[in-house]
This record gives structure tokens, C-alpha cells and sequence, in this order.
């Protein structure tokens, strides 16, 4: 044992400088994290932040508040950086950090114990070290470190593992006695006011104090004042873990502040917050996610952000692992009771489980963020082993085993570091975190909701669409709010790929379901008003104006409505009272404009394009675009061929009817709307202007074309026609571009129907 003392060479500055190498470690393993996108929880724990950091009293502590030193770190983070995820996971990987430099000192001080005598001589520093940097590089701290509003998991742990150091040098100071333990007490609160589950700490200390420091239970008990005021720190948590075994009708983490496509909760989330589920139902299910969750420890993947594991109820999946876990806590008492020191692990592992993987009936049966704390106690149990495993061939055969010892070291942490750059990548892509997830639990109802979200925002509605169909199959807790949310961004991919009828049954159905937000009815007056049904429209775009008076989207988008009903007089009312509302909202500047010129007042007209141009130098460029999007998709169900009529008359009525571009997009426009002479008059038009003016018809874009040449055979300008100026126009040297994205009618942004942003 000596010799490997010797072999294991000059643990000097190893003792003095481990803490370099945790740090090291954990830098190049989570490298790749700062890309990380948003997921469940997130959105609502970041946007609550920044919408804080307005608040006077933003960073006042508020030392009574559940989760108060968790959600200030989120806010103080947000006044620092703003909305940069960056930044917020640098936060989080400083705490991870820091956590593991805690950590390695905490097993150094147990390894150097005097009750160890020469055991761990001259390898205490290394061995935790090791412990140390196997954790800090384990992919099974991903979900607490990348996954955003998991801060409150790893800052707990950080604070649990400063509470237990300040505990364990006071108890072998001989003076400061009194600092220590006050930070101590100190950090058992921020631990508790960071996240329930750290209401066990003062039992594990006390355990701790058992079998390294006092030696007896008389000799622990005799720090009762440490104990006391330990326990009084956990207080609020107490309340707090009380509060989620009886939760609010609605849970915390589950409530839904706003609307979702436009600016809600951008997943169905989960929390600390019971959900129905029974405490026996709860509690005969926790030994298959416990040893889940041990398996994972030691070979960790596939990991799955979120599980929604079922209940267990047979009898395979209550009895035999219950057995294991029951039997694995009896070898745990059993080593407390003889005073064994190894027994420490499992008083960790179970200690800081407890609250999670117990009783307690929270939302989600299993999440990987939970083995946190627990799975220090696996790291060092494994790490231990095996250094009695080659203390053992050492002494066998006379081999030097250091250079083993480090290599398998060196190997191990390169494997775990590399599994936990894999894991980071996919926290980067939303989509890929889903598919990943549906790979292993493809029955898990909630995921495939999220994971039609995740294709809605990047644009791939039809795949969303699929994804949401596929969610309906399975059965799915998510609670009413959520449902409310689902329906929304359903309504959503269905409009974007022209299911009208069907994006109006998503919307009623989230209306149903309790919905009241601004930008819901808003959707599904626009959709009301593409299918023709005026009157049902103007209700549900009427009850949007109410919710957000102060916005100007209710009226604009009312006088939109009246634009396609033929009562352009009736209209001008509207988009003026948008305008007092915001005299810089583009789209009813040249709405009143359009209305103006259409009900017989081009003067006036005139006069408010001219204002559009000095707000916005190049406004015709955005109807023109979207007009042609509109009329041209390449899908049918996804054009709107009587808004992008409104927008070619607007950019016409503005600009002038003898600009070839604007010409060809209304022709395009007529077209769509089976006006097909006037498309043809107008194409021939655009074809003349443009060679009287010197310039080609250019090369045609025959696809887009083949709406108004498939009935009428005439020739079209091609994109880029020099516009020339028109009435209220000053000048224009710049080209009508028709962009070629074919993003869809109901994806037309502000300028579609009058969605304009949604609720604003």
C-alpha cells in the first residue's frame, strides 16, 4: 500500500491543485454548451426574469418567497446580460463548477480522516480528484447544467456541498469555530431557498458527523445548537414541500401566462407540483426509476429529457425492483447502525432522493436533474471500489497499479466527457431533442406535442402538424392550460398549411378549453375572414380589440376586415384610431392610405403615403413581397388570394398603376382571385410599360407565373422591374424584389389578414 503511495507520485500539489484539474475537466466537457436552446420550463423562468428586472424592487431579496435565491440569480442574471441564453449558461456551468471544486474538498477531508488511518495515505488528494472530475464530466449532470431553469437543482447542490464543508471544518477547527458553522447555516438556507429537496441535509450532516467526526451519536448530539439552527434554516422548504403534496388547483410550473404561438409558454412544461397522482402510486413506482436512474449512473445513455413515466402497476414493475431498493436500504441502515463509514454513500444517495423518489406525489415521476446530489455518492463509491480492487492486485502480485489506476481514470473521464458533449448537441436543436427523446419513449404524448412546437418554429408546419396528430393518440396528463396551449400552436400549423376549417376547430377548441388571449381570437377572426364568414369574424376580432385596447392591432385588423367586405368608408375610422394609438404603425399608415384612395379621396390619399415613405423608405417593398407569396405558393391550400389582392391594390394605389413590378403582382393577384381579364389587361400592361421603358420582360419565374398564363397565355415582367414613381411617391430608384420564400399566407407575418404581430 506504501508503494502505491509512492507510485501515485508527489501528492502535494495534487492536494493543493486538484481543484484545477475539476475545473479543467469540466470547461472542455461542457464547451459546447452555451448554443443550448429553451425547453419546457425555461420560457416561462427566463421571461418572468426579464419582465422582474423592470420591477424597482428587481433585485430585493425576498427572503420568504419560495425558491427566492434560485429565481434572484435568474433576475440578477437578466439585469447583467439581458436575454443572452449564452450568458445564462455560463452561470450555470460556473455553479457546476464550483460545485465540484466543493465536492473534491469535502472527500478529500472524509479521505484523510483519522478513522482511515494509512489507508488513503498519500492518495486522498488524488482519489478525490477523481471523484471529483468522473462527476463533474458525467453526462447525468446534463439535465441540471444545459437545461436552463435547472439552476435552482444545481445551485442547490452547490450549496448543500458548502454547507457540509463549512460543517466539517468547524467541527475540526480549534478557532473560527463559529464562522464556520455559520456558513454552515448559512448555506443550508440558500440550499433550501434554492430548491426543496435540500430539506435533508441537516439529517445527512448529522449522519456524517455520526461516522467521521463526533464517532458516536452522543458526540453528534452534543453540536445540537449546530443541528437546531440547521433545521431552522430548512424551514421555508418544509413549507414549500408541504405546499407541493397539497398544490394549488393549478400547479406552479404548469400555469400558462400567455397565449401560445405569439408569445406563451413555447412548451408544455412540467414541474414540482402534484398532478393527481396518488402518494401510493407515486411511492410503488419510485424503485423502478431509482434503479433507472443507478443504471444510468454507470452507463449513461440514452439520456431523455423527459420521461413522462407511467405509473407503475404490474406486478414485475412493483415487486422485484422494490425488493432491490428496499434491500439496498436495509445494507444502508444496517452500515449507519455499525457505524460503518461506506454507509455514508447510501445515506447521500437515499438522503438526497427522498423528496423526489419517495412519497411525495410531484408532477413528474422521474427527471434526470434529480440524481444531481445522488449521484456523487455512485461516483465515489465506484471510484472507491476500484482503488481497492487494485490496492488488492497490488498487494497480490507486487504490481505498481498507479499507472493503472490512471489510465482507467484518464479513459473513464474522456468517455463520460465525450457522451456529455454528445448530449449538449442535441440540447442545441429542439427538434433533434424530441426525435431523441421519441426514440426511446415514442408513447410519451407530451413530447410529441413539443415536439410539433419545435417544428412550427422553424417553419415546418406540415411536420408539425404530423407530430400533434401523433400526440392525440396518447394518453397525456398535461393539464388544462397546457391543452389550451397544444390547441393553439395546432391552429397555428394547420392556418400555415391552409387547413382553414381545421385551424378554426384548434382555435374554438383552445377558446373551449379557457383561453382568452388577444392573439387567439385575433387568428381565428383572420381565418373567419379567409373563408368568408364576416359576421363570426368581427365578433372574434371585436373580443381581441377588448382584451388590449392600448394595442393598435384591434382596430387595424377590424378595418382589414371591412377592406375585404367592400367598405373601404368604414374602414378609415378604424385604421385612424390604430394610428392614435401608434401614429408609427406602418400597416395602418398605408391602410388609411388604401382606404382613403378606394372610398374616392386620392388627395388625402396621397398625403399619407407620402408620411409612409418618411416612415419607412421602402414600405411597398413588404405588400408587394407578400402578395406574391400569397397568390403564387406553391401549395394551394396555403395561398390567401383576397388578402394578397388588398396588398397588390395597396402597393398600386401608393405607387402608381404604371410601375411594371407592381403591375405584375396585381396581375398575379387578379389572377388568384379568378379576375382573369383584368389579370390579362393588367399582365399586357406591365409587359409594355416595361419595354417602353427599356426594360426586358427578363427571365419569367414560370412556376409563379403559371397562375395568370394557365387561363390568359399572356407574357409576364419578370422580378426586378425598376419601379417608377407614382402618386405620393417623391421618388423610387430601388426594384420591386419578389421574394422567392415560400413561407405561406398564414405565416405572413403583420402584414397578413391583420395578424400584425398577433396580441401585439
Amino acid at each position: 500500500m506504501s508503494g502505491r503511495a509512492e507510485r501515485l507520485d508527489r501528492p502535494g500539489p495534487v492536494e493543493r491543485y486538484g481543484w484545477a484539474l475539476v475545473v479543467a475537466a469540466g470547461l472542455l466537457a461542457y464547451s459546447n454548451c452555451f448554443e443550448g436552446q429553451l425547453y419546457l420550463d425555461d420560457d416561462n423562468v427566463i421571461t418572468s426574469a426579464t419582465n422582474q428586472v423592470a420591477q424597482p424592487d428587481a433585485l430585493v431579496p425576498h427572503p420568504f418567497a419560495q425558491r427566492w435565491v434560485g429565481t434572484w440569480s435568474f433576475v440578477a442574471g437578466a439585469a447583467a446580460f439581458g436575454t443572452s441564453l449564452s450568458a445564462f449558461h455560463a452561470v450555470n456551468l460556473g455553479i457546476h463548477l464550483l460545485a465540484g471544486v466543493f465536492l473534491r474538498a469535502i472527500v478529500a477531508r472524509t479521505l484523510s480522516h483519522p478513522r482511515f488511518g494509512h489507508r488513503f495515505a498519500g492518495r486522498a488528494g488524488w482519489l478525490a480528484t477523481a471523484v471529483a472530475v468522473l462527476w463533474v464530466v458525467h453526462p447525468l449532470t446534463t439535465q441540471a447544467v444545459t437545461y436552463l431553469c435547472q439552476r435552482y437543482e444545481s445551485q442547490m447542490g452547490l450549496f448543500v456541498l458548502i454547507s457540509i464543508w463549512g460543517g466539517i471544518r468547524g467541527a475540526g477547527a480549534t478557532h473560527g469555530r463559529f464562522w464556520w458553522y455559520a456558513l454552515s447555516v448559512a448555506a443550508a438556507n440558500a440550499a433550501t431557498a434554492s430548491k426543496e429537496p435540500a430539506i435533508v441535509l441537516p439529517f445527512v450532516l448529522f449522519v456524517y458527523d455520526r461516522l467521521f467526526l463526533a464517532g458516536s451519536w452522543r458526540g453528534a448530539v452534543r453540536r445540537w445548537p449546530l443541528y437546531f439552527c440547521l433545521l431552522a434554516s430548512q424551514a421555508p422548504g418544509v413549507v414549500a414541500a408541504l405546499e407541493a403534496v397539497s398544490p394549488p388547483p393549478v400547479p406552479v410550473a404548469e400555469r400558462v401566462d400567455s397565449a401560445g404561438p405569439e408569445g406563451g409558454t413555447p412548451y408544455v412544461s412540467a414541474g414540482f407540483s402534484a398532478t393527481g397522482v396518488t402518494a401510493w402510486a407515486y411511492l410503488r413506482s419510485q424503485p423502478g426509476v431509482i434503479l433507472h436512474y443507478l443504471r444510468l449512473s454507470v452507463v449513461p445513455w440514452p439520456l431523455v429529457l423527459d420521461y413522462a413515466w407511467p405509473v407503475a402497476t404490474g406486478w414485475w414493475s412493483i415487486w422485484p425492483p422494490g425488493a432491490v431498493v428496499v434491500g439496498l436500504l436495509g445494507v444502508t441502515m444496517w452500515g449507519v447502525v455499525r457505524g460503518a463509514g461506506w454507509s455514508v454513500l447510501g445515506v447521500w444517495f437515499f438522503g438526497f432522493l427522498a423528496v423526489t423518489s419517495s412519497f411525495v406525489p410531484i408532477a413528474d415521476l422521474a427527471f434526470e436533474h434529480r440524481m444531481y446530489l445522488p449521484l456523487a455518492a455512485v461516483v465515489a463509491g465506484v471510484v472507491l471500489l476500484g482503488d481497492r480492487v487494485l490496492d488488492g492486485i497490488s498487494a497480490r502480485t507486487g504490481w505498481q497499479t498507479g499507472r493503472i489506476g490512471a489510465v482507467a481514470l484518464i479513459g473513464a473521464a474522456g468517455a463520460l466527457a465525450a457522451l456529455t458533449a454528445a448530449r449538449n448537441e442535441d440540447y442545441r436543436d429542439p427538434v433533434r431533442m424530441h426525435q431523441q427523446m421519441l426514440g426511446v419513449a415514442p408513447g410519451n404524448g407530451r413530447a410529441w406535442f413539443n415536439l410539433g412546437i419545435a417544428y412550427l418554429r422553424q417553419d415546418r408546419s406540415e411536420e408539425a402538424v404530423g407530430a400533434f396528430r401523433e400526440g392525440f393518440q396518447y394518453p397525456s396528463d398535461v393539464t388544462r392550460d397546457a391543452q389550451r396551449v397544444i390547441f393553439e400552436y395546432y391552429g397555428k400549423a394547420l392556418g400555415d398549411t391552409g387547413d382553414l376549417e381545421g385551424a378554426i376547430a384548434a382555435y374554438r377548441q383552445a377558446v373551449a378549453l379557457g383561453c382568452d388571449a388577444p392573439v387567439v381570437h385575433n387568428q381565428l377572426g383572420q381565418l373567419l375572414t379567409r373563408v368568408g364568414r364576416g359576421e363570426e369574424a368581427e365578433v372574434e376580432l371585436r373580443t381581441a380589440a377588448r382584451r388590449q385596447p392600448e394595442k393598435p392591432n384591434g382596430s387595424h385588423n377590424l378595418a382589414v376586415l371591412r377592406m375585404h367586405q367592400g367598405r373601404p368608408a368604414e374602414a378609415v375610422p378604424l385604421f385612424e384610431a390604430a394610428l392614435q394609438r401608434d401614429p408609427q404603425f406602418l400597416p395602418a399608415v398605408l391602410g388609411l392610405a388604401h382606404a382613403l384612395f378606394e372610398s374616392g379621396r386620392p388627395a388625402e390619399a396621397r398625403q399619407v403615403f407620402a408620411a409612409a415613405r418618411r416612415v419607412s423608405p421602402d414600405w411597398v417593398q413588404k405588400p408587394i413581397d407578400l402578395s406574391w407569396r400569397m397568390c403564387t405558393h406553391g401549395d394551394p391550400r396555403a395561398r390567401y388570394p383576397a388578402e394578397g389582392l388588398r396588398l397588390a391594390r395597396l402597393a398600386a394605389a401608393g405607387i402608381g398603376d404604371n410601375d411594371p413590378g407592381v403591375l405584375d403582382v396585381l396581375a398575379a393577384a387578379l389572377a388568384a382571385n379568378g379576375r382573369f381579364e383584368e389579370a390579362e389587361r393588367t399582365a399586357g400592361r406591365a409587359v409594355r410599360i416595361a419595354r417602353a421603358g427599356g426594360h426586358g420582360a427578363g427571365q419569367r419565374n414560370r412556376a409563379a407565373a403559371r397562375p395568370v398564363r394557365a387561363r390568359t397565355g399572356v407574357p409576364r415582367a419578370g422580378p426586378g422591374v425598376p419601379l417608377t414613381p407614382g402618386p405620393g411617391a417623391d421618388s423610387n430608384d430601388g426594384r420591386v424584389r419578389r421574394s422567392s420564400n415560400n413561407t405561406g399566407a398564414a405565416g405572413g407575418g403583420e402584414w397578413a389578414g391583420g395578424s400584425i404581430g398577433g396580441a401585439g
